[in-house]
């Protein structure tokens, strides 16, 4: 087993980096969830066929649902905004909120 200087294994990261990566994957998630469930509801608000309309309550709700689980996965790993940037990204309009958790 070779040791890299940084005292972990060769090819391996460091665990802050890790750590870093696991939450931006965790932001990229949420934010794709809940872009997900935008784009369900917009779709339920255009959709006129009744088969339709069950399909688009169905994928609402499903991406409702994986939307606040990882926010709550989110909130218990310790992903949190300040209050400046929550102003900030209330004010940027939908299309410009590419890093509303905070996230880099």
């Amino acid at each position: 087993m070779l040791v890299s200087s940084t005292g972990g294994r060769e090819g391996e990261e460091s665990v802050p980096a890790r750590v870093e990566t696991d939450r931006e994957d965790l932001c990229y998630l949420v934010q794709e969830a809940r872009e997900e469930w935008q784009q369900a509801r917009n779709y339920f608000d255009w959709v006129t066929e009744p088969g339709l309309i069950d399909y688009a309550i169905y994928w609402s709700l499903a991406a409702q649902s994986r939307y606040h689980f990882l926010l709550q996965l989110a909130k218990k790993s310790g992903v949190a905004l300040t209050w400046a940037e929550v102003f900030r990204y209330s004010l940027a309009g939908e299309g410009n909120r590419s890093n509303y958790l905070g996230c880099d």
